[in-house]
């Protein structure tokens, strides 16, 4: 069971999960504050697939404990390890923001805690602030493992610099959430 009253402590593990991941430093703290009570606690077993690749998706996951592998698969060939994740690290930016099916299969490697946040949860506040697209545009754009998903997907942008492909990013995210790209003031 989540709970889901409001709150603007810091002390409260949502809304501190939120100010610690920088995805979300574009978020005003009222923001950051109004999503909080929205993340849903997802506890997992060892063993267990927390997406998987190819899949689609509207969520991320901010991990609170355990241990986890990203592994990818290109071409039929065997997945392979592309990273390992931990509390601190978070997963599912890209499907969350763009609507990209998942890039990956995420296998948990311990027993562990995450906080989901939803597309439908984060809506509200790009609709209110487009702007804000731009920004996390440029966030995911620097994020190496982003990149790598999105030359294998697009193998059109894999010679394109950060700042370009940011605000490609970021026309994806206005387009995932419905915005309009003159939307933005």
């Amino acid at each position: 069971m989540s709970d889901t009253s409001a709150s603007s402590d810091p002390s409260d593990p949502r809304r501190a999960v939120l100010d610690r991941e920088g995805l979300f430093a574009p978020l005003a703290a009222a923001e950051r504050d109004a999503l909080a009570p929205r993340l849903v606690r997802r506890a997992f077993k060892a063993g267990e697939a927390m997406v998987r690749q190819g899949d689609a998706g509207d969520s991320l996951f901010l991990i609170v404990e355990g241990n986890l592998s990203a592994m990818f698969s290109t071409g039929g060939k065997p997945a392979r390890e592309a990273g390992k994740l931990g509390p601190g690290d978070c997963f599912g930016e890209m499907s969350l923001l763009t609507g990209a099916p998942r890039s990956a299969t995420v296998l948990a490697r311990s027993p562990g805690v995450a906080f989901e946040l939803a597309k439908d949860d984060v809506a509200p506040i790009l609709k209110a602030r487009p702007a804000i697209a731009a920004e996390l545009g440029q966030l995911l754009a620097r994020r190496q493992r982003v990149l790598d998903a999105i030359a294998a997907e697009h193998p059109e942008l894999e010679r394109v610099d950060a700042k370009t492909l940011g605000k490609t990013i970021g026309g994806w995210i206005l387009a995932g959430f419905q915005i309009a790209p003159g939307a933005i003031i």
